[in-house]
């Protein structure tokens, strides 16, 4: 059901339809291109869980926060700012090659997605840069941060789906080689390599 109704909507913005029906091989490029981005989301996830998890337990890191948790979060940060990059850079390199309708249709279908997310994040930690206090205690600037940071890192995978969906979107019926004839032109010839 959703499916139809974002090819109603997609209709109204591109020429032609999108399709959501995948072959079994089709499927297999799908998830495998969208495996990092989804790695990414998940880092993000557990990130925020145990940034939430010390602030509740310990009142922030450093208040008797175990080392582990703390070498966790580092490095989670650190995964956070480099795997958005690798994975915008897998998805440009997997669009060099033919990209089908239907796959491009799911690309778009998960850079639309991301896309309100990075809206509602971005909106959201701005609002609470403009509301909070300057006094406030450093729970509520992490969250500010945060929303800020997963804004920031949904565009990258934006991008990168974006690429792939336009890549997709305008493909037209592969071309089966062979000599191309131009009607207009008799004196035209094609160079073959």
């Amino acid at each position: 059901m959703f499916t139809e109704i974002f090819t109603r909507l997609v209709g109204y913005f591109l020429p032609g339809r999108p399709d959501f029906h995948l072959s079994s091989s089709e499927r297999e490029h799908v998830l495998l291109v969208s495996f990092l981005p989804f790695v990414v989301v998940g880092i993000l996830l557990l990130n925020l869980y145990i940034d939430v998890e010390q602030i509740d337990r310990f009142g922030g890191f450093g208040n008797g926060t175990s080392d582990v948790w703390v070498r966790l979060s580092t490095t989670l940060n650190a995964l956070s700012f480099f795997l958005p990059g690798l994975a915008v850079g897998v998805m440009f390199l997997t669009g060099i090659q033919a990209v089908s309708r239907s796959e491009g249709s799911w690309y778009l279908l998960f850079a639309s997605l991301l896309a309100l997310l990075a809206l509602g994040f971005g909106f959201t930690g701005s609002g609470m840069f403009l509301v909070r206090d300057p006094n406030s205690e450093s729970f509520w600037e992490l969250r500010a941060y945060t929303w800020v940071n997963w804004a920031t890192t949904f565009s990258f995978l934006i991008a990168g789906f974006g690429f792939l969906a336009y890549r997709g979107l305008g493909a037209t019926e592969p071309w089966a080689g062979g000599e191309m004839e131009d009607e207009d032109d008799e004196d035209s010839a094609v160079s073959e390599y």
